[in-house]
């Protein structure tokens, strides 16, 4: 799933996040594109002409007067897959696509319109934009993925209708298929809350669904066995989220309270073994962290608070 899916759909586990602030009395003149086209030949058309193609396996970074204009626009965004490459030693190829209100903008000043990534044989983003007074209205975004160049075996589909000014989603569509074509889960948002999902087992079966904002969310490994379930209400994540190895032990327990990281962590090992603890409050960690080795010994041992390490050495990022 690409980055810029994964921001948008706010139908993971992940704690919800609020949108970035309006930025106000500027306008937006100026396209900003930063690409790295690795594994793939990438094309941007921008009402039906094309803005940027990128055929030679190097980064570009560019930022030119935009091409937009008042009212409707569409721009269009396509990886495919460059012949006989090795799928198995591919990077993946990267895409970013924004508006500036300057020749050379600060950082945090870039209006996202589009963040692409993958390594498989296809990608298409359409982007319905509408403009007014060089600043970004409504957009409706369509990004489907493909396992083959040939586009007959799709991966993901993705539809929002958002706002680029507050990043604001108000409503989008996100499925995932398997390479054998098997549906994995359907998931539709509305105002930043899952409305409703369902979710499919390995042999097809619906194993999980959320309806009216409550139920589970739920992913399997390829064996059958839960892979992840978390529970829902309201739309958000509340409980406790826990992950599986395939054997079937348990592999992290983490809470979360109205779609944010609130409450205990406990991760382990294959064998069983508690190898983190440590807790959340709000979003960030807080409080004691602990590392154990594979014997259950204490190892390292660091303080949060509001998510900032006050005491110790290790940062337990993973």
């Amino acid at each position: 799933m690409s980055p810029f899916l994964l921001s948008m759909l706010m139908a993971s586990v992940a704690p919800a996040q609020d949108g970035p602030p309006p930025k106000k009395d500027l306008n937006f003149p100026w396209l900003a594109l930063e690409a790295k086209a690795l594994d793939h030949v990438i094309l941007v058309t921008i009402n039906g002409e094309t803005y940027g193609r990128l055929e030679e396996p190097r980064s570009s970074l560019s930022v030119r007067p935009s091409p937009l204009k008042n009212g409707a626009n569409v721009i269009v965004v396509a990886f495919t897959s460059r012949p006989g490459r090795d799928l198995s030693k591919a990077k993946g190829s990267t895409l970013k696509l924004g508006v500036s209100p300057s020749l050379t903008p600060a950082e945090g000043q870039v209006l996202p319109l589009c963040d692409l990534a993958s390594k498989l044989g296809a990608v298409e983003c359409v982007m319905r934009l509408e403009m007014k007074d060089r600043v970004p209205g409504t957009c409706k975004t369509v990004e489907r993925h493909w396992f083959d160049p040939e586009r007959r075996k799709q991966s993901e589909e993705y539809e929002a209708e958002w706002e680029p000014v507050t990043g604001a989603i108000g409503s989008s569509i996100h499925r995932e298929w398997s390479p054998d074509g098997r549906k994995k889960h359907e998931v539709r948002v509305r105002a930043e809350k899952i409305a409703g999902a369902e979710y499919f087992m390995p042999d097809g079966t619906l194993g999980a669904e959320i309806k009216e904002g409550a139920g589970w969310a739920r992913q399997w490994h390829d064996n059958g066995r839960i892979c992840q379930e978390t529970p829902y209400r309201n739309g958000m994540a509340e409980g406790e989220e826990k992950d599986y190895f395939e054997s079937g032990r348990l592999q992290a327990a983490t809470t979360y309270a109205e779609g944010r990281l609130h409450g205990p962590v406990r991760r382990y090992d294959d064998s069983g073994t508690l190898r983190v603890r440590g807790a959340h409050a709000s979003g960030e960690k807080e409080g004691a962290w602990v590392r154990y080795d594979e014997k259950g010994k204490e190892v390292a041992r660091s303080a949060f608070e509001k998510g900032k390490r006050v005491t110790g050495d290790d940062p337990f990022d993973e």
